[in-house]
């Protein structure tokens, strides 16, 4: 679904992929697609004055008007993927300039359904091996901003003393890696308690040359770390810190 994802954001790195597993129970009761899917689900203008669940509930509502006509139902989680820059492209759709916004939305959502429920789409089975492990971290606080804005309540991320100093402060969080399937067809999901930059993922960091701080980003990325199983990211899962970036690219937008 490359087509229809748009990197705002140098460096130009995204999963191209509109990741779904598809859950069919035994006994025959309601099917359940789990969709990943790195666009942000921003595509009301910011005059916009209308609550919706943007394009996440039209992909829901493709897939339930095609189950319907099976006279079924069908259910939907849906979870974001490193989404750092990322935005919906609609250019693909070829949609008059003038279309609303919520019917511009509808459509895209539309669309992905299509690409999910495409004939000619191969399921492959998975093996029903689960493991999951959840850690929790504790990150240092360096901004006197953000120390001041913890101070005065104004974030209400759990914080806590890690000793005698003003600084001597850190936040407190979690993430959990998940493995789904086996080691010879599995995969592996980072479930990242922020907005992840896809590059710190799957390769492609700015060198010292392009980076805002002047040197390179030297850890590997994640998918090396997985084996040979297919790594997935999750962004906004558990907690949500911010932004997650290399630090060899990030400086303060003042």
């Amino acid at each position: 679904a490359s087509e229809y994802i748009k990197d705002k954001r140098k460096p130009i790195v995204f999963d191209p992929n509109l990741n779904t597993f598809k859950f069919v129970p035994a006994d025959g009761s309601t099917e359940t697609y789990i969709v990943n899917f790195p666009s942000h689900l921003t595509g009301m203008p910011q005059s916009n004055d209308m609550a919706t669940s943007d394009y996440m509930y039209y992909l829901e509502e493709g897939l339930k008007n095609a189950y319907s006509e099976q006279e079924k139902d069908v259910n939907l989680a849906f979870m974001l993927g490193a989404n750092l820059a990322m935005s919906t492209e609609r250019a693909p759709l070829d949609l008059p300039a003038d279309t609303p916004a919520i019917e511009a939305i509808a459509a895209y959502g539309h669309r992905l359904s299509e690409l999910i429920l495409d004939e000619s789409n191969v399921w492959n089975e998975i093996a029903p091996l689960f493991n999951i492990k959840t850690q929790e971290i504790f990150i240092k606080i360096e901004n006197p901003i953000l120390l001041a804005a913890g101070k005065t309540g104004l974030v209400n991320n759990t914080a806590v003393r890690t000793g005698p100093g003003a600084f001597d402060v850190a936040m407190v969080s979690e993430m959990s890696y998940v493995e789904l399937g086996t080691d010879d067809y599995g995969f592996a999901f980072a479930l990242m308690p922020g907005e992840v930059a896809p590059e710190l993922a799957w390769g492609g960091t700015m060198t010292a040359d392009e980076a805002w701080n002047g040197y390179d980003w030297e850890l590997p990325e994640m998918a090396d770390m997985v084996g040979g199983r297919r790594l997935l990211v999750c962004s906004q899962m558990n907690d949500a810190v911010g932004y997650i970036v290399p630090d060899n690219d990030y400086g303060p937008w003042l």
